[in-house]
């Protein structure tokens, strides 16, 4: 193996190149050749600045300076007012309502049934724990009188058109966070 032979091979392996045997006659090592053009030229444009993403969001969009801005919007179920921690400070609905319940905390609500209606539906929905719901007539019969309680499926509520009926929400201990948060959507049929 030549000298030159011997530098190719190692410049080879310096360049992660594996093939280096020993030829009979391994040829010449090129001649260096300055590059035409230059691996970084300094006279290349600069590339062109990129687009901002068009934004399809509304949040993202402002109104024009002259116009005012939009009113939010209200919330689908109000939320309960304090203090309603008894019958006589119940809050009045007419469908929805939302709010939080802790250890030891009742919360009432009073609807008034349609006077076509029959039967009142009840859907609920909540977070870091149970609560529990009980349906009252307003004013009605305390033995033998309309009283309801339930937890997770409400059942159908038979009503008189045109009564009031109370709705007690209560924490129910079965584990969870101390504070609960709910929905409640009342509906006649």
């Amino acid at each position: 193996m030549t000298a030159r032979h011997f530098i190719a091979c190692v410049s080879s392996l310096a360049w992660g190149l594996a093939a280096c045997a020993e030829s009979p006659n391994p040829g010449p090592l090129p001649e260096e050749q300055p590059p035409t053009t230059p691996l970084f030229p300094n006279d290349r444009p600069p590339p062109p600045p990129a687009a901002a993403p068009a934004s399809t969001s509304p949040l993202d969009q402002q109104p024009p300076a002259d116009e005012p801005a939009p009113e939010p919007e209200a919330p689908a179920c109000p939320t309960e007012v304090e203090d309603n921690d008894s019958v006589a400070k119940a809050n009045d609905i007419t469908s929805c309502v939302s709010g939080t319940i802790e250890w030891g905390d009742y919360d009432y609500f009073r609807i008034t049934a349609p006077q076509d209606a029959r039967r009142m539906l009840i859907s609920h929905k909540g977070r870091n724990g149970r609560v529990e719901y009980r349906v009252t007539e307003e004013g009605g019969p305390i033995v033998g009188g309309l009283d309801v309680r339930f937890t997770d499926v409400a059942p159908d509520i038979e009503v008189t058109g045109g009564k009031s009926y109370i709705i007690q929400v209560s924490f129910l201990n079965t584990g969870g966070a101390a504070t609960r948060y709910y929905e409640l959507t009342v509906s006649f049929e």
